[in-house]
């Protein structure tokens, strides 16, 4: 995934308004950034006068940037968006997953089933194995 895919590409499941967790964590990023650029101006010797110049004009609220310096904190913000859903991706694999065993326990192999019972199991068997294919489908 490049650093220009959109927020919707990447919000995990159930985020209404994938903008706005998107500006949420990109200002969180600016304001760690911030932290960071602070203690550094206040600790370390060898960094410019130009560069602490170029610094202290970011050193404003998130708000007050120009577009440009938050794409910067946004790219960091589609990273953070993008490891959550590959974890939310994860975590619905091994759900069907769990749900494939426990299914294979409910149902032994061997086991003669009436007609209903039988049904019952296929459709089980069924819907498992589809959801298993979107989801395979969706991390290919």
């Amino acid at each position: 995934m490049t650093e220009e895919t959109k927020a919707a590409d990447v919000a995990p499941a159930g985020v209404s308004d994938s903008t706005q967790l998107l500006e949420r964590l990109a200002e969180l990023e600016h304001q760690q950034w911030w932290k960071w650029a602070e203690n550094l101006m206040n600790t370390e010797t060898h960094i410019s006068n130009e560069r602490i110049a170029r610094w202290k004009d970011s050193m404003v609220p998130y708000s007050q940037l120009t577009e440009e310096n938050k794409e910067h904190d946004r790219i960091w913000a589609r990273k953070v968006l993008e490891i959550v859903r590959s974890n939310e991706e994860l975590c619905a694999l091994e759900s069907a997953g769990r749900d494939l065993l426990a299914w294979d326990k409910k149902y032994p192999k061997g086991t003669i089933y009436n007609h209903g019972e039988h049904t019952k199991c296929e459709a089980e068997l069924t819907a498992l194995v589809e959801r298993f294919r979107k989801l395979l489908a969706h991390n290919v």
